[in-house]
């Protein structure tokens, strides 16, 4: 992700795709959404509650996705 994009609620990156850019927001942690070019979010990101966490949740469109992991994290 080349660009590095300053958020007032935390940094973001930025990616080209095809139809224009996607940009990650995060805290430094965990990514939290991602925004399309106009700055609407896309997706938003739920972790597991530690630094670097499992993606527990994904909220894209009207659908949600969930992940369950167990003890050794598979």
């Amino acid at each position: 992700m080349p660009d590095a994009a300053s958020r007032p609620f935390g940094p973001g990156r930025r990616r080209a795709e095809g139809s224009g850019w996607t940009t990650y927001l995060w805290d430094r942690e965990q990514v939290l959404m991602e925004l399309n070019k106009t700055g609407t979010t896309t997706v938003r990101y739920t972790q597991a509650p530690r630094g670097y966490g499992d993606v527990v949740s994904q909220r894209r469109s009207s659908a949600s996705t969930y992940w369950h992991f167990d003890a050794i994290g598979s």
